[in-house]
């Protein structure tokens, strides 16, 4: 079975999936999907870019589970650190928007969304709710194996810390009851 781990963001949308069986965990592809505002701001209204860049979110996250998903492999779940609130509108609208993206593609495979807060992330992977993103990323090192992690290390190191929060928040997620049920029947 298969688990879409997000990291939503409206410039850095990151993502991983992960094969789940009743006791391992296989990661079999991580990415960050990137937009941008549109260099033409005096001709295209913010609302309009927002949506623009909605989509090409959305059509890169389909596109990513398409290669990946199978009858087979169905989706079961989609994991998420929980929606932290930034200080300014701008930013709170635009992590809205790409929040919106993880939940239509739940909604698409009708499956649940587990969270987990950013400190349970941190604490589940590293034993410190404080841990560092470099923490992070070498706890995931250490659990998954360079090779396995292959399509996160081989990024820009300013663009692994969106898929390995990705990756992160499945493995914070595992104990969520909804993965949990799914388990259970595939023994």
């Amino acid at each position: 079975m298969l688990v879409l781990g997000v990291d939503p963001g409206l410039a850095n949308f990151g993502w991983a999936a992960v094969e789940l069986g009743r006791d391992t965990e296989r990661v079999l592809a991580a990415g960050n999907l990137r937009t941008s505002p549109s260099s033409r701001k005096a001709r295209v209204l913010a609302s309009s870019d927002t949506a623009r860049r909605a989509r090409e979110l959305r059509t890169g996250l389909a596109g990513a589970l398409a290669g990946l998903r199978s009858d087979a492999d169905p989706l079961v779940a989609v994991c998420a650190e929980s929606m932290s609130y930034p200080r300014a509108a701008k930013a709170a609208h635009m992590l809205g928007v790409a929040w919106g993206i993880a939940v239509a593609e739940a909604d698409v495979y009708g499956v649940p969304i587990a969270q987990a807060s950013p400190q349970q992330v941190k604490a589940t992977l590293t034993g410190r709710k404080d841990a560092s993103k470099d923490d992070v990323l070498s706890a995931l090192v250490e659990r998954y194996g360079e090779v396995a992690l292959a399509s996160i290390l081989s990024l820009p190191k300013t663009h692994r810390e969106h898929p390995a929060d990705a990756l992160a928040a499945v493995v914070a997620c595992l104990d969520h009851e909804a993965i949990q049920a799914v388990r259970r029947l595939v023994a």
